[in-house]
């Protein structure tokens, strides 16, 4: 599949998933996906798509798995992902994602209680992450991260700062 994602497809209100990684799609995600109230499982991996990450997708109650990782979307992951908690799974590694991951998301955590197991992003250079379970950058790849205590272990060291 090439071109941008089709704007119909945000009217499509019962759709539960939609997953159209790999392949050759441009633009930006629009910010129409939050009418998509049953949506439950999106993934756009490994395309193109470039614009920030809408903050309407915190309208999205019933999201399970948002996943736009490899792709070029920039700007900060919104504060209304804090609100989703359903999801299970956020991966937005392989970006250009900065800034620090909301609060709203570390608190929906599995081991505080919530529904995220998995939270992946450029959290060792350029996302400031306290709450990451998979942690990337361009020069050491990625490591899954390991609470030890008050901290947390990238494999054998100590985590940096973007990534406590």
């Amino acid at each position: 599949i090439s071109g941008t994602l089709p704007l119909d497809l945000t009217s499509l209100s019962n759709l539960k998933g939609l997953h159209v990684s790999w392949n050759s799609l441009l633009g930006s995600l629009p910010t129409e996906i939050g009418q998509m109230a049953s949506l439950e499982y999106f993934e756009v991996e490994d395309n193109s798509i470039t614009g920030t990450i809408p903050s309407e997708v915190g309208l999205l109650s019933n999201l399970r798995e948002f996943d736009v990782d490899y792709n070029l979307v920039a700007g900060t992951i919104p504060s209304e992902f804090g609100l989703l908690t359903s999801l299970h799974n956020i991966e937005v590694l392989r970006n250009n994602i900065v800034g620090s991951v909301p609060q709203g998301i570390c608190e929906n955590r599995d081991i505080n209680g919530g529904s995220l197991t998995w939270l992946a992003a450029d959290c060792i250079s350029e996302v400031v992450c306290d709450c990451c379970t998979y942690c990337c950058d361009d020069d050491s790849g990625c490591e899954r991260v390991v609470p030890d205590g008050e901290g947390a272990i990238l494999g054998n060291s100590l985590l940096s700062d973007y990534c406590l």
